[in-house]
């Protein structure tokens, strides 16, 4: 399970040429690390927990090397749930470090997400399953960056899960942990109409539902694609739906409701299922 626990921590302190001055690590639940370094100005203070290594940043000398740093690929999308995979991240910049004892209080905060979908079909419509989708393996350690790791994103995708198949359950999809996922925006996906495989960036991030018809609405079957991010990270997030960002340290919590078969909706995959007549073609619209 994950947990907010700082089991060790490595520090790392830059001049404002952005050279490393000082570093230290520390274990056992650390509160408080020591760290010798130079009397400098305009110092940045970079604070990494749960690496789980004293050597977990040798060979980094300057503020731009850190910053190329990425986290360890996860093999799975579930693989985030584990301990070990909970790294994270605090900075102080523009610090002034005089001589003496110089105190300074970092804030670490998790470079993944966590996502609750709740899914509430209408009466005559009964949910099959959810898959999410396209979800990063890495992510950059360091804040900032307007794109994923060049090398660290591999779309994996968690588990698809059958559901209950009586029309009108409400099903909750979750939680699942992901690490952030700059994607990026799309001027064509300025509705949550138009937010589609089409317009969407390469790399997003998104959930698969699919449900059918019952009752007198039987007779189909859909796959609806709703995508991640739609807001900013702001500290008071808005609504921006040609945002296709995951940010990092969020809680989202997505309400999604099913009120048809989505024949006409382009985010839609639909498929007649049944008919009584003999000279009728199921095609593949989408």
């Amino acid at each position: 399970a994950i947990s907010d626990a700082i089991e060790n921590v490595n520090v790392l302190v830059f001049d404002a040429q952005g050279n490393l001055v000082g570093s230290a690590y520390a274990s056992s639940n650390p509160t408080a690390v020591s760290v010798s370094a130079r009397v400098s100005n305009g110092c940045t203070v970079c604070a990494i927990g749960n690496t789980g290594s004293s050597s977990y940043f040798d060979g980094i000398s300057t503020l731009t090397e850190l910053q190329a740093k990425v986290t360890p690929a996860l093999a799975s999308a579930t693989a985030l749930g584990a301990k070990s995979n909970e790294i994270l991240y605090g900075t102080n910049p523009d610090v002034t470090l005089s001589s003496g004892t110089n105190t300074q209080t970092v804030i670490l905060k998790r470079l993944y997400s966590k996502y609750t979908f709740t899914i509430t079909p209408s009466s005559d419509i009964a949910i099959t399953g959810y898959q999410l989708c396209n979800v990063p393996n890495e992510c950059s350690i360091t804040p900032g960056k307007t794109s994923n790791p060049t090398t660290g994103f591999s779309g994996l995708n968690f588990d698809a899960v059958a559901t209950p198949v009586y029309a009108g359950t409400v099903v909750t999809a979750g939680p699942y942990y992901l690490y952030e996922n700059l994607a990026g925006t799309s001027s064509a996906s300025s509705t949550a109409e138009l937010r589609t495989s089409t317009n969407a960036p390469t790399g997003s991030s998104y959930l698969l539902i699919t449900a059918k018809g019952t009752g007198y609405n039987a007779g189909w079957t859909s796959t609806y694609r709703v995508y991640l991010g739609g807001v900013t990270n702001a500290t008071t997030p808005v609504i921006d739906y040609t945002n296709f960002n995951v940010n990092r340290d969020f809680n989202y919590q997505c309400n999604i409701a099913i009120s048809g078969s989505g024949a006409n909706d382009v985010r839609v995959t639909y498929s007649p299922t049944t008919s009584t007549r003999s000279n009728v073609y199921f095609g593949d619209a989408t």
